[in-house]
């Protein structure tokens, strides 16, 4: 799935494991890529849909994914792994985010993905301690590539106007996802 200058994956979306996201990252790295970091709403209502159509849920009622991004409880903000702003918003109706000194360690974020059929609405981002363990299926991201005329251009989305073949790197390889007038 690609959204912006993001693809956005799973390596394998039926795969559970219970992982804290120090493990949910470096899964991601070895995989060729990284955890996502959320950066606004319209972001938050992309992954969140994608996770949704794409997850294999089976008899489970919900599924989960760890995010990039860190949460302050002390200043209430939301930082991407990049150091910049991350989303604020869309937290779990469950008393989240945890906020305060008592809770000065639930610095990492999880999403919870309720499946198509579901009618309840257990989503919303959580935050946790970073050596929590959750059974997460892990959704990872990396950055979109263009190679066209110079090799130094880059793209943020693609241009059917332009003649750039449009490459990804997946954790096998360059991967061609698409071209215009070859």
């Amino acid at each position: 799935m690609v959204y912006q200058n993001l693809i956005l994956w799973f390596p394998d979306a039926a795969d559970r494991r219970k992982i804290n996201p120090y493990t949910a990252s470096k899964y991601c790295i070895d995989k060729g890529g990284r955890l996502v970091d959320i950066v606004d709403k319209a972001m938050y209502d992309v992954v969140y849909n994608y996770c949704r159509q794409t997850i294999v849920f089976g008899s489970h009622s919900s599924a989960q994914i760890w995010l990039g991004s860190s949460y302050n409880t002390m200043t209430d903000t939301v930082t991407q792994s990049n150091g910049k702003p991350g989303y604020n918003g869309n937290w779990n109706r469950n008393s989240y985010p945890r906020r305060g000194s008592v809770h000065k360690t639930y610095t990492r974020l999880v999403l919870p993905i309720a499946p198509p059929t579901s009618t309840r609405i257990p989503h919303g981002m959580m935050n946790h301690p970073p050596h929590w363990k959750t059974i997460v299926t892990q959704l990872c991201s990396t950055n979109l590539i263009a190679l066209g005329h110079k090799p130094e251009d880059k793209c943020s989305r693609l241009d059917a106007a332009t003649d750039v073949a449009v490459y990804a790197f997946f954790p096998y390889g360059l991967s061609k996802l698409s071209t215009t007038q070859e």
